[in-house]
């Protein structure tokens, strides 16, 4: 008896590993078929392994490690598609937790360099330029950026749970984001669990701090959830004059550059969106995910790169105004909106 187990453990001592075919798609796919199914380009692949390399390099003794391109085109098809882990281990010829290793680390790599990629310039050249082109597609003067949140669909957490139930009923993440004519994307603050108010978002975040300390020549423009600011101009409740109704109608066209913004993201990473179902990961890796897709997103625009089919994306805009601040700025913003209002749409 002794000696068949002897025997059985030889065998199974022998028996040798099977590695997978581990495919790279950058040497056997065009670049159309790159951006379909990746979202990035061949050079723009190349681009961004270079810069975060050093990242996805993890001393190991063992053989057969994964390489940083399979790596970074893992995570690529997850972003894009948001598909189960095994289809995607399936493709690149990895295991499913291998998948999540790969995922975690491209992520984290990518998000650590955030600041490269989204930047708010008070630079009065490039805020010129912001300015120059909002008012050439709608027409309303002095406008730095148009700000609205946007709900990402999350499993809910273990902790504090119900903090993660966002106003539509599912569990999330509200991510403020700011973005110019073009779509390029000028701040994101991903933190914050569903249920977390607008306006408390951006009350927290650096950019608030930057605009109430910094004389910024220019506006933001948001919906009625925010508090109206010098710095900040929201639509007029109730419209009952006819040059109320043209501002109202313009902030409305302008505004809508941020809605398409979070349509263009969420297409583009259908990780992102409930059609590709939810991110089945913890808080803090699904911001490192957000973060990840918003600066690749950066990567996307700046090299014009071809858009995906967009999906009908819901517009998340809170009803009612927000006249929870402090009066004096409230009293100071209605007197920089109603002297836009005189001069402009009169």
């Amino acid at each position: 008896m002794a000696a068949v187990i002897v025997a059985r453990r030889r065998n199974y001592l022998a028996r040798e590993r099977v590695f997978k075919d581990r495919l790279n798609p950058i040497d056997c796919l065009s670049d159309d078929e790159l951006i379909s199914r990746y979202r990035l380009s061949r050079v723009c692949m190349l681009d961004l392994l270079e810069t975060i390399t050093d990242e996805l390099q993890h001393p190991t003794s063992r053989g057969h490690a994964i390489s940083p391109i399979v790596q970074l085109t893992t995570a690529l098809r997850f972003y894009a598609t948001g598909c189960f882990q095994r289809e995607v281990a399936d493709l690149h010829g990895i295991s499913m937790s291998s998948v999540s290793r790969c995922i975690a680390s491209v992520s984290r790599a990518i998000a650590m360099k955030v600041k490269d990629y989204i930047t708010f310039s008070t630079d009065p050249e490039e805020l010129r330029k912001v300015k120059a082109g909002f008012f050439n597609k709608t027409g309303f003067p002095n406008v730095i950026g148009v700000i609205d949140g946007t709900l990402i669909p999350i499993k809910g957490p273990s902790d504090d749970e119900p903090l993660y139930v966002c106003r539509k009923g599912y569990h999330a993440l509200n991510i403020q984001v700011v973005c110019d004519s073009e779509l390029n994307l000028l701040n994101i603050v991903a933190k914050w669990p569903g249920s977390t108010h607008d306006s408390f978002m951006l009350n927290a975040s650096e950019l608030y701090t930057l605009l109430e300390n910094i004389a910024v020549p220019g506006w933001l423009l948001g919906d009625s959830g925010y508090a109206l600011k010098p710095w900040l101009l929201t639509p007029v409740i109730a419209a009952g004059t006819r040059p109320q109704q043209r501002y109202n109608s313009c902030h409305r066209r302008t505004r809508c550059v941020v809605e398409r913004f979070n349509g263009v993201w969420k297409s583009r990473f259908r990780c992102l969106d409930r059609s590709g179902g939810s991110l089945q990961y913890s808080p803090p890796k699904c911001i490192m995910i957000i973060v990840a897709t918003a600066c690749l997103h950066q990567i996307c625009n700046k090299n014009n790169l071809p858009l995906p089919e967009l999906l009908d994306v819901n517009i998340d805009d809170n009803d009612g105004e927000n006249d929870d601040d402090n009066p004096l700025d409230l009293h100071s913003g209605r007197a920089v909106r109603q002297q836009v209002i005189d001069n402009v749409f009169s």
